[in-house]
């Protein structure tokens, strides 16, 4: 775990790690990716195995890619990727 100079902790970890892999194939997320922005508090609980990939971004920030082992395996085993756009991901829930 990293912690910054200043002290704030920003997630905390439960997990047993099993073995460690490469991804496998390369994920290219665009710009126009739709991302949400989370109040604090948010929290992600699989319940099935998981595969998730520790990105560093920058001195002192970190991102995580996390799915289900079988979206790893589906990735693996080269099924096509979709990622949602922000315009596109708007008009499936029907915000303008």
């Amino acid at each position: 775990m990293h912690y910054p100079e200043d002290g704030e902790v920003t997630r905390t970890y439960k997990q047993s790690i099993n073995r460690i892999e490469p991804l496998g194939r390369e994920i290219k997320i665009s710009p126009k990716s739709a991302a949400t922005v989370n109040e604090a508090g948010h929290e992600l609980k699989f319940l099935v195995p998981t595969v998730s990939v520790l990105i560093g971004i920058g001195k002192d920030e970190t991102a995580d890619l996390v799915m289900t082992e079988d979206a790893w395996n589906a990735l693996n085993n080269g099924e096509k990727l979709n990622i949602e756009t922000v315009k596109s991901f708007k008009a499936l829930i029907g915000v303008k």
